[in-house]
């Protein structure tokens, strides 16, 4: 019976420092009170589907933290950016960026061999250019000696027909008629009809350097006769202007 007793007192103790060494990890809460009116006031009532009703122009309640940091716990300030999201790399994409560190020797050697397949394109087609620029140049030079040759050839060719007699037998008369001419007044129209019949002497293949000089001279004459009339007229106009204004303003 001792025995018992003292081994029930030796188990009671146990529990005991068991139970005291658990409270120590367990915060101690106070029992739970049924009370109605308490729990009403809490939560709202009844009739409030767990809603708590709140006043007109009132702001819920904020939930506060029972977490409190010592003031020796001081962590390092740190600007953080909460736009930016932070770019972890996967192996996938760190596996591309490795790969696309540098060009690769065969789109280097492509690159460089498309330039200089461009450039010598270029040079190829500047030199078939100058070329036939060349050769336009070369035929036009043959095509104007040709022409040069052609036009002195046929001035050699004797003129006979029926054309040509009657113009030969205009010759003498041209003549003629520009050693008249050359003996009158020089007016308007003795320096045209004196140039007429220069080109007319060409025409007969019968002209010579200074009957084509004389023929010029004589049409660029005429001109500046005319010029001067018609400058004369508008001089003599503008002066009975001026004698009008004068009489007037008099």
């Amino acid at each position: 019976m001792e025995d018992s007793a003292t081994t029930g007192h030796h188990n009671e103790r146990k529990r005991s420092c068991d139970n005291n060494a658990f409270a120590k990890f367990v915060p101690f809460s106070p029992p739970l009170e049924h009370d109605t009116e308490s729990i009403e006031a809490k939560f709202g009532g009844h009739h409030d589907h767990g809603q708590k009703r709140l006043k007109p122009n009132s702001q819920a309640p904020l939930l506060e933290t029972t977490t409190n940091f010592s003031p020796s716990s001081h962590l390092p300030n740190q600007n953080i950016d909460t736009k930016e999201t932070p770019d972890f790399p996967s192996p996938s994409t760190s596996f591309k960026h490795s790969d696309n560190v540098g060009p690769s020797p065969q789109s280097i050697g492509s690159k460089s061999s498309h330039i200089e397949y461009v450039e010598n394109d270029g040079k190829i087609s500047k030199t078939v250019s100058d070329s036939c620029n060349w050769k336009e140049d070369q035929n036009q030079s043959e095509l104007e000696s040709m022409i040069s040759m052609a036009a002195e050839e046929l001035s050699r060719r004797p003129k006979t027909g029926g054309i040509y007699k009657e113009i030969a037998n205009q010759r003498e008369c041209t003549v003629k008629r520009l050693k008249d001419l050359s003996n009158k007044e020089p007016t308007i129209d003795v320096g045209l009809e004196m140039a007429d019949a220069a080109h007319l002497l060409k025409l007969m293949s019968f002209s010579s350097n200074e009957i084509e000089m004389a023929g010029q001279k004589g049409h660029k004459g005429a001109k500046l006769l005319l010029q001067a009339e018609i400058l004369r007229k508008k001089g003599q106009e503008l002066i009975a202007e001026c004698q009008n204004l004068l009489q007037n303003a008099l």
